[in-house]
């Protein structure tokens, strides 16, 4: 019998650090955020990508290439 599928687990996409902070807006500015600030920004970041055409663009691309590769 076939494993049953979990339609609702979620899978990670992405993360951010400080030094990705830095190289877009410089360390001075990096090293102010707090661990909260961080968090609220991968937050941001999260929802700014999901909200976009590119994220789900993305999936329609990627999604055959990778069931090719079965």
């Amino acid at each position: 019998m076939a494993d049953s599928v979990d339609w609702d687990r979620l899978f990670p996409i992405t993360s951010v650090s400080r030094n990705d902070v830095a190289d877009i807006v410089g360390e001075e500015m990096a090293e102010k955020l707090t661990d909260r600030d961080m968090e609220r920004l991968a937050t941001r970041m999260r929802d700014a990508y999901c909200e976009s055409y590119a994220f789900w663009d993305q999936i329609g691309i990627i999604v055959p290439d990778l069931i090719g590769d079965h």
